[in-house]
């Protein structure tokens, strides 16, 4: 395994490259960038892109944080002229947190 620290967290390689891309609730993942490559390659494998849209933090510490689809929300136009948008207002959405006790991110 290889272990690089980057902004004080400890990122596994292997753990990043995991294998096994299921996401369910109550999944623990180490940090917060594991969970954003891990998210990544989930939703790729399932033909959609998702994009972080809340960050709740404490200080400095991302204590939650919430990931939509790309095509999720909705545009609002400023101009009257005719543009082309992805924002759809597609549903989907995953909320993550860090509880401060145990700081594993489910």
């Amino acid at each position: 395994s290889t272990f690089v620290v980057m902004d004080h967290i400890d990122i596994n390689y292997k753990e990043a490259n995991i294998e096994e891309l299921n996401l369910y609730k109550g999944k623990k993942i180490s940090n917060w960038i594991i969970c954003d490559l891990f998210l990544d390659k989930w939703s790729k494998s399932r033909g959609f892109k998702i994009i972080k849209d809340r960050v709740f933090k404490d200080g400095d510490i991302v204590w939650r944080r919430s990931y939509i689809c790309e095509h999720g929300k909705k545009y609002e136009s400023k101009s009257k002229q005719k543009t082309i948008t992805k924002k759809i207002s597609c549903p989907w959405h995953l909320n993550v947190s860090c509880p401060s006790n145990n700081r594993e991110i489910t």
